[in-house]
This record gives structure tokens, sequence and C-alpha cells, in this order.
């Protein structure tokens, strides 16, 4: 992913502090911050459920990962690992609220760094096993079902570039972009002040509003 297709998604990439730190316009990427006419932000934050973790044990650091069992009303159990705004853009906070309704159950069972219980099928003999009738004729399907656990990663935020772990290369290849963005920036800045009006170079305006604060109604 780059900068276009973060641009083109609107999905968050970091805190509206972090924006403004690699010049990133507000208005054209999205954050974990209340949205407005000059900051696009993030549609969920005002009734986002995980701002408290965001805050008091993530250091402000924005968008996270989060582990969710769904089971359905025939009590089929999955879990699923998913960013927080596809929490509420997906619809598994839709199907929690009206829970009482469709008889689905949704649960948070965990956040960046833990681990939930991955359940599935695999083939049993992804290869030839000689001891299977089924395996020399071509026709095995057998099946093995499984329960692993399955580590929850950490999102790609912006701000999380100089971690150095491998679920921070797309943020790396975001800062690395933004702060080439930024040397523009002040290349044109340069320019514009060099050449007469007229024929000065348009700067991207990247002015957004103070820092957005919590709201807690």
């Amino acid at each position: 992913m780059d900068l276009e297709r973060a641009e083109a998604t609107g999905d968050p990439i970091g805190t509206y502090e972090m924006l403004i730190k690699y010049n990133l316009n507000p208005k054209r990427f999205g954050s974990c911050s209340s949205p407005s006419s000059q900051n696009k932000g993030c549609p969920n934050f005002h009734h986002c459920r995980f701002l408290d973790y965001r805050d008091r044990l993530n250091g402000r650091v924005g968008p996270g990962n989060v582990g969710v069992l769904m089971i359905t009303p025939q009590n089929a159990a999955a879990n699923h690992i998913m960013s927080c705004f596809d929490y509420y853009r997906g619809g598994a906070d839709g199907v929690r609220r009206n829970s009482d309704e469709n008889g689905w159950v949704v649960q948070i069972v965990g956040l960046e760094g833990a681990s939930v219980k991955d359940r599935g099928s695999r083939r049993s003999h992804p290869k030839k096993d000689p001891q299977c009738p089924q395996c020399q004729s071509g026709t095995c399907n057998k099946m093995t079902q499984y329960v692993e656990p399955r580590e929850i990663p950490v999102f790609p935020r912006l701000g999380d570039a100089n971690k150095g772990t491998e679920a921070s290369n797309f943020a790396i290849e975001m800062r690395e972009l933004a702060m080439k963005n930024l040397d523009n920036d002040r290349t044109a800045a340069a320019l514009k002040n060099s050449v007469p009006a007229s024929s000065s170079p348009e700067v991207p305006s990247h002015e957004g509003p103070a820092t957005p604060r919590l709201n807690r109604q």
C-alpha cells in the first residue's frame, strides 16, 4: 500500500498529530481523530469503543488491530482479526448492537500482541501419503480440523515506522514517502520565494484545525 491508496480509501493511518508531523494534509488522509470540514479524521471516532485503549495503553498511536469472536445463531464460532475501523465498517458492531434480535454473539477477545484461537480445516495429506489408498488413486479429499493460536499483528501506523518490525513495513514506506513529500514542499516553497508571485508554483495546503480533543459525550 502507498500514499495514493491511503488517500483513496480514507482509512486512518495514524493520529492527527502524525499527519501534521509528516506534512500530510489531514483533509486528504484519514486519522484517529474527530472529522470536520478541515479534517477527514475517522467517521467512527466519537463512538469508538477502542479510544480508552488507544489513550491509556497505546500512547495515542492511532488505529489498531483487534480480535473479534463471532458466534452465529447456529452456534458456529470463528475468530476474526481486523482493524478497529473495519470493526465498524464491516458491520461487526452493528451485529453486536442488534444481538437480541439476530441471535449473534460478538465479543472483543484480544488486542494487538495477544493471541486468538484460529479455527479451520486443512488438507490431511497435502502430499501423497503412501499409506493412503485415496492418495494413490488421486481422489484423497480428507480434511483435518485444527485450532491454533494466532497472534494479532500490530497495525501499520505511520508513527510506528521506527520500530523495525515486520508489521511496520507499510509504516516505513509511508514515512519515507511522507518525508519525500515534505522535501518537495520545502523545495516548492523555496521556489515560490525566488520567483515573481504571478509565476509561483502552487504549494499544497496542509493547514488543519487545532489538534482535535477527545469527545467523550
